[in-house]
C-alpha cells in the first residue's frame, strides 16, 4: 500500500479545498441498491472515507453507517464534524485490506479516487476479499473514480486547487513533478500545499504513489479475488449516462456484487 499522502494529515486544509455538497451521489448509490434488491440499503461503510462526507450523508438518511480511513488524522476531523452537526457514524481506523466489521453491510463504497491509496495486484486482490467478508450476500460495492482521459498515467497533472474559508486560503497543487512508472501503473507524484491562514504563511511539500487502476485492471482483480466480480458501469451519478467517452461521462463509477 502506499505511504500516507501527507496531505491528508491536514485535514481541515483538504476539507477547505474538497468540501462538497454530495447528496446527489448519495442518492444515486441508495436508488442503485433498491433497484437491484428491491429494497433500500440499511447498512453502508464508507471505505478510505477521509472527511467523512458520504458515510455522513448515509447517516442523515437513517442508515447504520461506518467509515474507515488509515489516516488518524481524518477519522479524528470526520468525528468531530459530524458530532458538531449531530450525526451519529461508527468512525474505524483502519486498513481497507484487512478489516472485519461486527455485521455485513449491504453497500460498500469507495468514491473520489480513495481507492489510488492501493498500489500493487496483491493490494487490490486482499482489498476485494476484505470487501466481501463483510457484505451480506446480496449486498453491492461501489468504486467511483475520475475518468480515465483526465487521470491517464501518460500525461498526468498537474492540477491546481484554490479554496477559502473563514479568513484561511488553501492552494493546492497536485501532481507538478511526477515519476511515472507503466509497468506497476504509479506515479511517484509531487504534492504542495500553500496556506495563508489569517496571515500565517506555510507551505508542504510531499511525494505520494498513486495507483491508476482501469476499469479493466479492476475487473480483473476482482475476478482474481475469487470472490467477487464487476457488472455495471456508469459514467456518473445518474442512471442514464453509461460510462463513455463523452462530455457527460466525468466519472467512472463500478459497481460489484459479491459471487456465490
Amino acid at each position: 500500500m502506499a505511504a500516507l499522502n501527507d496531505l491528508y494529515r491536514y485535514a481541515i486544509y483538504y476539507d477547505i479545498v474538497f468540501g462538497r455538497n454530495v447528496d446527489p451521489e448519495v442518492d444515486f448509490l441508495i436508488e442503485l441498491v433498491r433497484r437491484h434488491r428491491g429494497r433500500p440499503p440499511t447498512r453502508v461503510i464508507d471505505l478510505g472515507c477521509g472527511p467523512g462526507y458520504h458515510a455522513k450523508a448515509f447517516a442523515r438518511r437513517g442508515l447504520a453507517a461506518i467509515g474507515l480511513d488509515w489516516c488518524d488524522e481524518m477519522i479524528r476531523f470526520a468525528r468531530d464534524t459530524a458530532v458538531g452537526e449531530g450525526i451519529d457514524v461508527d468512525w474505524r481506523g483502519g486498513d481497507m485490506r484487512a478489516f472485519m466489521l461486527p455485521e455485513p453491510v449491504d453497500l460498500a463504497v469507495c468514491l473520489f479516487d480513495s481507492i489510488d491509496g492501493l498500489s500493487t495486484i496483491d493490494d487490490f486482490v486482499e482489498h476485494f476479499r476484505a470487501v466481501a467478508a463483510n457484505l451480506a450476500a446480496d449486498g453491492f460495492y461501489v468504486i467511483g473514480q475520475s475518468h480515465q482521459r483526465d487521470t491517464c498515467i501518460i500525461g498526468y497533472g498537474p492540477f491546481h486547487y484554490k479554496a477559502e474559508r473563514d479568513g484561511c486560503r488553501v492552494q493546492l497543487d497536485w501532481a507538478t513533478d511526477v515519476a511515472t512508472n507503466t509497468l506497476t501503473q504509479t506515479a511517484d507524484v509531487e504534492i504542495v500545499i500553500r496556506v495563508d491562514d489569517h496571515g500565517v504563511q506555510n507551505v508542504y511539500r510531499h511525494r505520494t504513489l498513486e495507483s491508476f487502476a482501469t476499469p479493466v485492471f479492476l475487473m480483473a482483480a476482482a475476478r482474481l479475488s475469487g470472490v467477487m466480480e464487476a457488472f455495471q458501469w456508469y459514467g456518473d451519478y445518474r442512471f442514464d449516462q453509461p460510462y463513455d467517452d463523452s462530455p457527460a461521462s466525468s466519472s467512472c463509477i463500478t459497481v460489484f456484487r459479491k459471487l456465490t
